[in-house]
């Protein structure tokens, strides 16, 4: 199937399209969350979400479960909704372990399953994150993974709905946690009052290999960019500076509404892309217009 898009500029390239062969080439999304609260389990569960105040835990020993809550605001700068949801168990491992920790050969604090679920700022979905791994541990990257300052945490993504759907990857986290007071409160802290007193941004950054690529299709006389008369843009008939232009591609995700698995789209109204589309020129972001027309043409390939 195949899109179509309004675009301004003079060549087109859809962000993360790769021409390498063999492996996909990874994206990369920095995610800002703010408002981190982790909650520790004190034992008393009548006594759970009853304190209108901060409780803060003095120590969180082996084996004691945890949440953590926090809302998403940004992708790679760009303003989103949504939350960071994690569930575990502090189990403290460390190869120089004193009384009351883990005796093991790696270095880290929880184990975590995580949900990250990110909505546009009206409220529509985009998509969900699904992860699995271990928090905290030494601030170095990852073997092969994202490049980040001040990275620890070792988690693999486990899957993923939405605009996720198929992918594989792993998640670091970054930023300017180490500057900030972190919140570790008690499960009789009411979550209603977390975002009165919850962290900073701290950023995550998530390296992400997904199941289909974006990219441009091709036509006969190379890649198919067109002219508002939908003739092809090519060298004897090159764009203008600051033209609109029509670009035809695959693999840009899903589209709003509900639509069966391999039916073609409709023609009337068109189906408009459920994700946000980042567009580059020469490795410079580019202006989209209007990117909530981007629209689906009714064809199969």
């Amino acid at each position: 199937m195949k899109a179509k898009a309004s675009l301004t500029n003079l060549l087109i390239i859809l962000a993360g399209a790769s021409a390498v062969f063999g492996q996909p080439q990874p994206a990369q999304l920095e995610i800002t969350v703010r408002d981190q609260v982790w909650y520790f389990d004190g034992g008393d569960v009548n006594r759970y979400s009853t304190s209108q105040d901060m409780v803060m835990v003095p120590k969180f020993p082996p084996f004691q479960p945890c949440v953590g809550i926090a809302d998403v605001i940004s992708v790679n700068g760009r303003p989103v909704k949504g939350a960071l949801l994690m569930h575990g168990s502090q189990l403290l491992p460390s190869p120089n372990a004193t009384p009351g920790r883990s005796i093991s050969d790696i270095q880290r604090a929880a184990l975590w399953s995580v949900y990250l679920e990110i909505l546009e700022t009206d409220g529509r979905q985009i998509g969900t994150l699904m992860a699995s791994g271990m928090h905290g541990g030494a601030a170095d990257t990852l073997p092969g993974g994202p490049k980040a300052s001040a990275a620890a945490g070792n988690w693999a993504i486990t899957g993923g709905t939405g605009a996720f759907l198929g992918v594989s990857g792993q998640i670091v986290v970054s930023g300017n946690v180490a500057n900030q007071t972190v919140r570790f409160v008690s499960m009789e802290t009411d979550p209603l009052i977390r975002r009165a007193s919850g962290m900073g941004p701290v950023k995550y950054v998530v390296q992400l290999t997904r199941a289909t690529e974006p990219e441009v299709a091709r036509i006969p006389t190379g890649p198919a960019v067109f002219h508002s008369d939908f003739s092809p843009v090519t060298a004897t008939s090159p764009a203008a500076p600051g033209e609109a232009l029509i670009v035809r591609a695959t693999g840009l995700g899903p589209v709003r509404g509900s639509l069966e698995s391999g039916q073609p789209f409709p023609a009337d109204p068109l189906a408009i892309v459920n994700s946000p589309v980042e567009v580059h020129v020469a490795g410079v972001s580019a202006e989209v217009d209007q990117p909530s027309r981007l629209e689906f043409t009714n064809r199969k390939e």
